[in-house]
């Protein structure tokens, strides 16, 4: 495997010689390791003598750049990753000019590497005394403790310190990642650990003792304790489906979550409904229904599923892999379905119309019960942001920014009728106040929704169920002249 060691530095001319020296001799002129010096405009002599002692140390491979206007701490890591990306590397690892961190350190993160993580953290914190023994400040210490339980509670994380700049990176991760995105300040170093987290990244820490002395610190401590609590609540946000930040997408897979036992939930409902109605057959469109099945399916419930992604078919009696809006619905055959599921998927499609009218004019669903949910736009707090002019989409939710279309408690009643369908009865769902966590006041929380939105719905509830049936087109209700003067003399 090639290493990119890679050393951020802004005038540091009187630490960068220490901490060249200080890296194992057999880095020197080995292939495997080259060595990448970003200057971040120093108003130093950080260059020359960075340059001077890489030649008297006798370094192969090694490059050093200097910027012309200041990146930033986080500006400077992304110039030395995408170097890393676009030189055919396979572990960067950071490396700061000013000493504090052991450069004698880098084999351990080498022989880490063998296990293929994602990422590589050399913590401080992992043996608390490595930090005082190493000098760390008492007010570092302590702020350093509590900022760290602060964020893993905040976004569902363990590490041992979210703050440690020693690290590596897989360049296969970097890959994966929009970090160019990222803050271009201290906080970078958070971003990128939340962004390990929503891809389930695999990362591995191990102890280090770092090595504090008259170095001079940058970081304004107040601005960074703040940014960092700004962005680790906004990751929170966003995992509850308030708000979008391109740098944290892929956050659903935290959403989708077996919904069943939530009081009043889609799925809770759509169990009730089942067991009042007991179909014999279901059509689930999109596999809204997943989990679910199993309990059903030993009621003697034969389920369909339909979807392009087959990652829950074995849930279903019957799979039919494809993209809803192209599918050929003449393949659909067997007997007729009982009721037909459409779980939280019409504001995903361009036409939801042209799909209720396919289904309608479908033979085998000519008496099914159609159970249709969407998330209810005109949400109160959709409506309060909107008069305080903010309207923002988010990686779920109602304004999930993969939503094409968006209804409300009233819209969806005209959508079905104008499709040919009526309306049975509608059910209103108060909002997931359980993803803030199961407890006795989220429980609370959601009765009170819950009886708000009875009586007004188009106001309280957070999404809508529709129970609807189709209204039979002409040509079902047309019997010709001598058949029908037959069964009159009959």
């Amino acid at each position: 495997m090639k290493y990119l060691i890679y050393i951020v530095a802004y005038n540091a001319q009187d630490h960068i010689s220490g901490v060249l020296e200080r890296i194992p001799a057999d880095y020197r002129n080995n292939p495997k390791y080259s060595i990448l010096i970003s200057d971040d405009c120093s108003s130093d002599a950080t260059s020359k003598i960075a340059f001077e002692t890489c030649k008297k140390l006798g370094f192969k491979h090694f490059n050093i750049f200097r910027t012309k206007v200041n990146q930033g701490y986080g500006g400077n890591q992304k110039i030395g990753y995408r170097y890393a990306c676009d030189n055919n590397f396979d572990y960067v690892i950071l490396l700061h000019a000013d000493g504090q961190y052991p450069p004698e350190e880098l084999p351990a993160f080498v022989a880490h590497s063998k296990n293929a993580p994602d990422v590589i953290l050399g913590s401080r914190m992992l043996e608390k005394k490595n930090a005082l023994r190493g000098g760390m400040p008492i007010y570092k210490f302590f702020s350093n403790i509590l900022l760290t339980k602060i964020q893993n509670a905040l976004t569902g994380t363990n590490y041992s310190e979210y703050h440690t700049g020693y690290r590596a990176y897989a360049i296969s991760f970097l890959k994966a990642i929009p970090f160019e995105l990222n803050s271009s300040d201290f906080d970078f170093d958070t971003d990128i650990l939340l962004q390990a987290k929503i891809l389930n990244k695999k990362i591995t820490e191990f102890p280090i003792v770092p090595r504090y002395g008259d170095e001079i610190c940058h970081v304004n401590l107040i601005k960074y304790g703040l940014n960092i609590l700004k962005i680790s609540l906004k990751f929170r946000l966003q995992i509850l489906g308030i708000g979008c930040s391109l740098k944290f997408r892929g956050s659903k897979q935290f959403a989708y979550k077996k919904k069943g036992p939530f009081k009043y939930s889609t799925h809770h409902h759509l169990l009730d409904i089942i067991s009042t109605k007991k179909p014999k057959r279901i059509l689930d469109i999109t596999a809204g229904i997943g989990p679910l099945t199993e309990p059903l399916k030993k009621q003697g419930i034969e389920i369909t599923g339909i979807d392009r992604n087959d990652r829950q078919e074995n849930y279903y009696d019957n799979f039919y892999k494809a993209d809803i809006e192209s599918f050929d619905w003449d393949k659909l055959t067997g007997k007729p379905y009982d009721m037909v599921c459409l779980l939280e998927i019409l504001e995903h499609l361009k036409e939801p119309e042209d799909l209720l009218i396919k289904l309608k004019k479908h033979p085998l669903l000519d008496n099914a019960l159609f159970i249709i949910s969407i998330p209810n736009t005109a949400f109160f707090i959709i409506r309060i942001n909107m008069l305080l002019g903010r309207f923002n989409y988010a990686d779920r939710g109602i304004l999930d920014i993969d939503h094409k279309r968006l209804f409300t408690y009233s819209s969806i009643h005209n959508v079905l009728l104008e499709c040919g369908y009526k309306v049975n009865k509608t059910i209103p769902v108060p909002p997931p106040f359980e993803l803030l966590g199961t407890n006795f006041i989220s429980r609370k929380i959601k009765d009170l929704f819950h009886y708000l939105a009875i009586p007004l719905p188009g106001l309280f509830a957070f999404q809508v169920i529709t129970i609807a049936y189709s209204i039979p087109v002409a040509i079902d209700v047309y019997m010709p002249y001598e058949d029908y003067s037959l069964n009159i003399r009959q």
